[in-house]
């Protein structure tokens, strides 16, 4: 095998490396919405967006597949039905008056 080729720069974790180039405000994501979530800011909100765009392009111009923009919250059936609850109803976002929940978990296992 070859000899590994050395870099002539100093490199960075991207974490850093995002902060200081201010692409996203990790602080900031943290302070909204707790631990782990960022915030992009300027151009890194812009390549985010872009890097959707070009995702949502791909896969229904060049692959066939149909975009739909569906609702966040749902029905109890709906959930059974994706095998959501019973198992993640305790950790679910849950309008009792309607006995609708959030598709997305409220917290990570």
């Amino acid at each position: 095998m070859g000899e590994e080729a050395g870099v002539r720069f100093s490199t960075q974790t991207h974490w850093d490396l995002t902060s200081s180039l201010g692409l996203a405000d990790f602080e900031r994501g943290s302070r909204l919405s707790g631990s782990n979530f960022v915030a992009y800011t300027g151009i890194g909100a812009r390549m985010e967006r872009a890097l959707i765009n070009f995702m949502l392009d791909l896969h229904t111009v060049k692959h066939g597949y149909k975009e739909a923009w569906v609702p966040v919250i749902v029905r109890r059936d709906m959930m059974f039905g994706t095998g959501q609850i019973p198992k993640l109803e305790e950790d679910m976002y849950h309008v009792e008056l309607d006995d609708l929940f959030s598709f997305r978990p409220r917290k990570f296992r």
